[in-house]
């Protein structure tokens, strides 16, 4: 049997998604970072080829198997942005007042990829470089391919950097010709999750379905919200997708900084009451890129996001090109045990009332009363498809959801959803037989002691996905 079961994953409910990179690809940090508390792997396809893509999956699922530990990994897609291409790896020095063209062609003197047009940038807008950092303002349109700039806030330009226009919409599609590539090699490679990065719109996931109807194989699809058009169909969004990444980074860019905060505790609020995983990312632990510890407003941060309810917590450069990489997911990890250890009970309370009545909505909450009102300490979700897990944990019980499925890859997807270790486990023919054998798990496992109680739900006829109706309360050696 596969599990999700080390120190971290069992003490600790928010989940941590790790980014690899140069700092981190190797098979003994890769270990290390498991160790720590690493739920889920993020490959972020803007700075990896194909080649580099399938070495660190092939890399990350044998460390895994290694570990017997049921690891998730996500496809981030690169989506259509912008980057600087021509700058040398020592960088670049900008200097505020200077001035140079940017674009595309033969007379630029810092370029972006060629499928770019400037129609809709006009004289005095502003452009951001890597993440805001630094600034640039259009003096003049050259033609839709080249504009000429002028610092306003220089520093060091590194390669590769993205280039924002706020407010500016440039045409671009949300699928690129790269993106489709490495999602049809992703799912071949078998990724658990993609994400869709600059989504708009809620027709922006019709791209991927495609994808996966020509492919025969489908996985959940995280829409990243990061441009104000995502923002206003928020609502569409979150219905449509199967997650959401509150992607900080190109958000704050793109939409004034003091609205971030808001929107983000918006996000996370949506995305607990529709019952949908949610991601925070982007700068957690920013100065953990150079330094040991973080600041105490980088803690107060990461505190935040759990107090508000967010799934899981995104490391970038911390672990992707930090000097601290297992580092910052132990500083993660401890920030989370101690603020859930204050708050969990106060989340459950929160989601008692805020949920759309259906029978499966119904059965979860009622999972999680029966749970908290006897003091049960384990709730155990039979699953095929994630669904019924999905539908307790978005109630935030004090107890420990044990997520059983006959399936690898819905246990690896589990990966992302607060509060959940999953353990993958044999086809039962029966109601009686699931139950028995759930029971004979969570007591080698340890997660209970004979004559204690758990709760049981699951969907009946087994097999069949979206189904939650069964809720049961067992003792534990009463047969």
């Amino acid at each position: 049997m596969l599990v999700s079961m080390n120190v971290a994953s069992i003490s600790r409910k928010t989940k941590i998604v790790v980014t690899i990179g140069p700092a981190s690809a190797d098979r003994e940090t890769v270990r290390r970072l498991l160790v720590a508390g690493m739920n889920v792997a993020r490959i972020n396809t803007s700075h990896a080829d194909q080649q580099e893509i399938g070495a660190l999956i092939t890399t990350l699922r044998a460390v895994a198997k290694e570990e017997d530990y049921l690891l998730g990994i996500l496809l981030d897609l690169s989506g259509p942005k912008i980057r600087v291409d021509n700058i040398p790896a020592e960088g670049r020095k900008l200097t505020t007042g200077d001035q140079f063209i940017l674009g595309h062609g033969d007379l630029v003197d810092i370029a972006v990829r060629p499928d770019v047009e400037f129609k809709g940038v006009e004289e005095h807008a502003r452009v951001m470089l890597d993440d805001g950092r630094l600034e640039l303002q259009v003096l003049e349109r050259l033609s839709s391919s080249a504009l000429r700039v002028e610092v306003v806030y220089g520093g060091l330009l590194e390669a590769n950097k993205g280039v924002n226009f706020p407010g500016i919409a440039l045409g671009v599609p949300s699928l690129t010709a790269k993106d489709e590539a490495n999602l049809r090699f992703g799912l071949a490679q078998g990724i658990d999750w993609v994400a869709l990065s600059f989504v708009r719109s809620p027709e922006d996931r019709q791209a991927l379905d495609k994808i996966f109807d020509e492919e025969g194989i489908r996985v959940p699809v995280m829409a990243k919200i990061e441009k104000p058009e995502a923002v206003a169909r928020l609502d569409e969004i979150i219905e449509v997708f199967d997650g959401i990444m509150v992607a900080r980074g190109d958000l704050g860019v793109e939409m004034p900084l003091d609205e971030v905060p808001l929107i983000q505790k918006r996000i996370i609020l949506q995305c607990n009451t529709a019952g949908k995983p949610v991601v925070t990312a982007t700068q957690l632990l920013d100065s953990m890129v150079t330094a040991p510890t973080p600041t105490r407003a980088e803690v107060n941060d990461v505190a935040n996001a759990i107090i508000d309810g967010t799934d899981a917590l995104m490391l970038s450069n911390e672990t992707a090109v930090g000097s601290y990489p297992v580092k910052a997911v132990e500083t993660l990890h401890s920030i989370a045990c101690t603020i859930e250890r204050a708050t969990v009970g106060d989340q459950a309370k929160r989601r008692s009332g805020d949920y759309k009545h259906t029978l499966s909505t119904s059965i979860s909450h009622a999972a999680c009363t029966v749970a908290d009102d006897i003091g049960v300490s384990v709730i155990v979700t039979m699953t095929h498809s994630g669904v019924t897990t999905r539908g307790v944990s978005r109630f935030r019980p004090k107890s420990t959801i044990v997520a059983l499925s006959p399936n690898v890859s819905t246990c690896q997807q589990l990966q992302l959803s607060w509060g959940v270790i999953p353990l993958s486990v044999e086809e039962y023919p029966n109601t009686d037989e699931m139950i028995t054998h759930a029971e004979r798990i969570i007591l080698d496992k340890g997660f209970i002691t004979p004559g204690s109680y758990f709760v049981f739900t699951a969907g009946v006829p087994i097999g069949r996905s979206g189904t939650t109706n069964l809720l049961k309360v067992q003792q534990a050696g009463s047969a």
